[in-house]
């Protein structure tokens, strides 16, 4: 009971009760929900017990959902869909970004999202150059650059949303195209290298091939992509890792962002292609976000 309970406490009751000869207990230590505090608690309450960080275990076993886990996210698909259809059918000139804000999260609600893990990323004309920004009072104007990233939500697992499109009423700017059709590519070529069994590393090597030649590896600020699937404020994120460095393998039903994101600070403009995937047992299916899809104005 909150206010009377200490958790850790409870916590160590609970491992007594269901494992009284335990010497080692493991906890996913990258948890948002394991503050140092919280773990410091919990060692003081179980004082002869090994602590084992299990993240990485723990993760390549949340990464591959279950047939189960794959219709809801399915499900938080539809949403997310959803809220990108109505960011493109209000982004007209003169409505605010916090009000186009309203339109999206008004559409996921009533599609049946539930409350998203992270607050609806937009950013528009020459703040689209912000990777992650929140919606302000700018007004749009034809031709803008809209940035949208939202999250569907179905029993609290999130399918990712994104777009990158053009204010209608005037064409975007030449720089602008240049930058999507790049970022395009790049999603092309990582699509490309998605097979059961692919080792996550080898998804990012061509799309980064892509942005050296363009002479643009500055402009990359970000993972190429990551897991998803059930999560909880502050983050949709799991710790399924799309990037050089990584050493995850996407086996069929692993779901994940896969998402090119492209900053040209000397233009002022950034734009954000691709979606949620999932691995099947002989390609890959698309959950939602705008995909392999040209600028739309």
């Amino acid at each position: 009971m909150f206010g009377v309970d200490e958790p850790a406490v409870v916590f160590a009751r609970v491992v007594g009760e269901k494992a009284p000869n335990a010497r080692r207990v493991a906890l996913d230590l990258s948890s948002q929900a394991v503050s140092h505090g919280f773990g410091r608690a919990l060692a003081k309450a179980l004082p002869s017990v090994e602590w084992i960080d299990c993240t990485v275990d723990l993760a390549r076993l949340r990464a591959v959902k279950s047939p189960a886990e794959l219709d809801l996210m399915r499900m938080a698909g539809v949403h997310a869909r959803a809220g990108l259809a109505a960011a493109r059918a209000h982004a007209r000139p003169g409505i605010t970004e916090t009000a186009l804000a309203a339109e999206i999260e008004y559409a996921m609600r009533r599609s049946g999202s539930d409350y998203v893990s992270i607050p609806t990323v937009m950013t528009t004309g020459p703040r689209s150059l912000l990777g992650h920004g929140t919606p302000g009072q700018r007004v749009l104007e034809p031709g803008d650059l809209v940035h949208v990233e939202i999250g569907g939500v179905e029993r609290r697992y999130n399918c990712i949303g994104m777009q990158t499109f053009a204010v209608p009423g005037a064409p975007p700017k030449p720089a602008a195209r240049a930058l999507y059709d790049i970022a395009l590519r790049c999603l092309r070529a990582a699509l490309d290298e998605l097979r059961p069994g692919v080792p996550a590393a080898d998804v990012e090597a061509p799309a980064l091939n892509i942005l050296r030649l363009e002479g643009l590896g500055d402009g990359f600020k970000m993972r190429f992509g990551y897991g998803v699937g059930i999560g909880y404020p502050p983050s949709w994120l799991e710790p399924l890792k799309i990037t050089r460095t990584s050493t995850d393998i996407l086996h069929p039903g692993t779901t994940f962002v896969l998402h090119a994101c492209l900053l040209d600070e000397a233009a002022r403009i950034g734009v954000l292609v691709g979606g949620t995937y999932v691995m099947t047992a002989t390609a890959f299916e698309l959950l939602s976000g705008s995909g392999d899809v040209e600028l739309s104005e």
